[in-house]
């Protein structure tokens, strides 16, 4: 500090922010006296100091922020009679203290920020650290917060997490079977995250075939019948080369198995979008049996459909029976056919429906 007073009438600008600069320092700061902006943020003075800058006839901006300064403190500046900004962000002056000063120096701009200390932040979600989506044996969940002191709370039912009911996550919780995981993020003070949410899939019993009864339509024909049984999940860009289409005919699949099997529930894994007209389909039906010509209805559903604009999502349909020994299962799935009047364009009437995998459990 002392080094800078050889040039100490050609400075105008001093930046000391984040530097420990105590009230002695000021002392030198004070025989600057062409100095226009002085920025002492986050600092070490205490504020006792400040009359040591009474000779700084030409500043005009003064940063404080971050420092303990008091009401008292500030009055020392009164015969800087062009200063025009001062800075008080998080320093030791209340709301009450700033407006006082206000109205009794009207030509000084005083700048207090937001006061953290009297409003509630939003924590940011907890973040999924997994990497695993299909499971085959148990794997614990590994969700993270950067916050400190915060509780993440999770369910695996469904339901929304809360601060009361819900369990507390520790590094030993174990995702054994195919869920949908929320989680949320809580902290005394602090409004609640949105929820995070990630879902496990299972494979209890992949079929040694999958036979197309119908084609997938030739821009997205995936692998194949491989498309629905080889554990690789499409994702929201459906281009990738993951996904089955359909859209003028129904979807038909055969599931064959060497040995019987006994399932309680099928998962069809989907994706909508309805700005590229990928819609939920018309209708989901299963079949199920050990001769593939005498099969018996398992489930039957009509999907609820979506024509809101907005972001693509992957979405799983649930087909749950009664167990039931089989060695072939058949899907037959609809696509919604004619869309709604506000989406048809002269080359389209007609909804696609998407389809990346097939899960037996």
């Amino acid at each position: 500090m002392k080094s800078l007073l050889e040039i100490k009438t050609q400075l105008v600008s001093l930046y000391l922010n984040k530097i420990p600069v105590t009230d002695n320092d000021l002392q030198i700061i004070g025989q600057m006296t062409n100095l226009r902006n002085l920025n002492l943020s986050f600092s070490k003075i205490t504020g006792s100091g400040l009359s040591s800058l009474d000779k700084l006839n030409h500043l005009k901006n003064l940063s404080l922020t971050n420092t303990s300064i008091k009401k008292e403190d500030i009055q020392k500046l009164a015969l800087l009679k062009n200063l025009r900004r001062l800075y008080i962000w998080n320093s030791g002056l209340s709301v009450a203290d700033a407006d006082m000063l206000r109205k009794k120096y009207p030509s000084l701009d005083i700048q207090t920020g937001i006061r953290t200390d009297t409003m509630l932040i939003k924590l940011n979600p907890p973040i999924v650290q997994n990497e695993e989506q299909i499971i085959d044996t148990p794997v614990k969940l590994r969700l993270k917060h950067y916050v400190p002191g915060i509780t993440i709370r999770y369910t695996v039912d469904g339901t929304e997490p809360d601060k009361v009911i819900s369990p507390v996550y520790d590094t030993q919780v174990l995702i054994k079977k195919q869920v949908l995981m929320k989680a949320k993020a809580f902290k005394q003070g602090w409004h609640e995250s949105d929820i995070v949410q990630y879902r496990f899939y299972q494979a209890t019993y992949r079929p040694d075939t999958v036979i197309l009864l119908t084609p997938a339509d030739s821009l997205f024909k995936g692998k194949g019948g491989k498309t629905l049984k080889d554990l690789e999940m499409g994702t929201l860009n459906f281009g990738d080369g993951k996904w089955l289409a359909y859209r003028k005919n129904k979807m038909a699949c055969l599931l064959a198995f060497s040995k019987p099997v006994r399932p309680q529930i099928i998962t069809i894994s989907s994706l909508v979008n309805v700005g590229a007209l990928i819609f939920p389909p018309k209708s989901i039906r299963v079949w199920g049996g050990n001769d593939p010509n005498k099969l018996k209805p398992l489930y039957h559903i009509a999907p609820t459909q979506d024509t809101t604009l907005g972001a693509g999502y992957l979405i799983p349909y649930e087909c749950k029976f009664n167990p039931l020994t089989v060695k072939f299962i058949k899907i037959v799935i609809e696509p919604v056919g004619k869309i709604p009047k506000q989406f048809v364009s002269p080359k389209n009437d007609t909804g696609w429906f998407f389809i990346d995998e097939i899960f037996v459990n």
